[in-house]
């Protein structure tokens, strides 16, 4: 029973903190909608965009999502493609670029809440979803790979919500939130007395040490990978906040979260607009496998360099 009353209290506590975060960006994000000025934004980063070598209309879409979210992406992708016939190959270099780099507002934010830097955050996103996307557009031209039409068969709904419905769904989340939030702290207890927890870390312990994650660190990343960044960060910022972590644990968490989260439910969402579900999820997997390997090695070597020069 002490178990659920403490549990229930961080869950009231970080269902809280989030929605500080997310009901003034939701707020925000609603009024660029239905005052066009998204619009106005897209011109700033078309050619930014282009760089990776995708048409003006998916770079729209990509920028779309990075300024609402996935769906609002998508509803601009299935206006374009009434007109437009788009294959697998762009498809799955937009998808890959959609997943490393959407709904900057309102994940930044958590992820600054939890310690992260927002110039940071996004530099990292955006950039990795630039890097990502050029390097699968060269590959999949250069060597003709799934050059044949995709089949796009996510379907737009209304978006027009009238205020009340608005509210309506912000308590919704707030109550879906709170649950979700309460069922993984509650799971993390029961795993650490029956010793799951201890077994996951020793099995990835290789992986992790190769990474530079310890295994303080492994449980919030796990939860980041298959719920998503709300509920792992949430986690994280519970975690910051009470001085478990290190501010190593702190930075290796934010860079695997900001690039690899909800890895099955939004590679499975991309299938909707025919991405090819391997390239997307391997691909961004991989990526940021060897982006922390690498970042682990020049952060060792900076640490080094540091205790040298302090004994000089």
């Amino acid at each position: 029973m002490n178990i659920i009353f403490k549990n229930l209290k961080k869950s009231i506590n970080l269902t809280i903190t989030l929605f500080k975060i997310l009901l003034p960006l939701s707020i925000f994000i609603k009024i660029l909608q239905l005052t066009n000025s998204i619009d106005y934004i897209l011109g700033l980063f078309l050619p930014i965009a282009k760089i990776t070598g995708i048409s003006t209309e998916l770079a729209t879409v990509w920028i779309t999502a990075m300024l609402t979210n996935i769906y609002g992406g998508f509803i601009t992708l299935s206006s374009f493609a009434k007109n437009n016939v788009f294959t697998v190959a762009d498809i799955t270099v937009l998808a890959t670029m959609i997943l490393l780099a959407h709904t900057m507002f309102l994940e930044t934010a958590i992820l600054k809440k939890a310690g992260g830097k927002s110039l940071y955050i996004v530099l990292l996103r955006v950039g990795s979803a630039i890097l990502v996307g050029s390097v699968f557009n060269f590959i999949f031209k250069t060597f003709n790979i799934l050059n044949y039409p995709a089949n796009i068969i996510w379907k737009s709904k209304s978006v027009n919500f009238t205020i009340n419905e608005f509210i309506f769904s912000q308590i919704k989340s707030f109550f879906y939130i709170f649950f979700i939030i309460f069922l993984i702290l509650t799971m993390m207890d029961i795993f650490e007395k029956i010793g799951v927890l201890k077994l996951i870390n020793k099995l990835l312990n290789p992986l992790l040490a190769l990474l530079g994650i310890s295994d303080k660190g492994i449980n919030i990343n796990l939860i980041a990978l298959v719920l998503g960044i709300s509920y792992g960060g949430a986690i994280l910022i519970e975690e910051s906040s009470s001085g478990e972590l290190s501010t190593r644990d702190i930075t290796y968490s934010i860079i695997f979260i900001s690039l690899c989260h909800a890895i099955i439910e939004d590679s499975l969402l991309m299938l909707t607009i025919g991405a090819n579900f391997i390239w997307i999820t391997i691909g961004r997997f991989f990526y940021t496998i060897v982006f922390l390997i690498i970042f682990n090695k020049i952060y060792l070597k900076i640490i080094n360099f540091s205790s040298i020069i302090k004994k000089v």
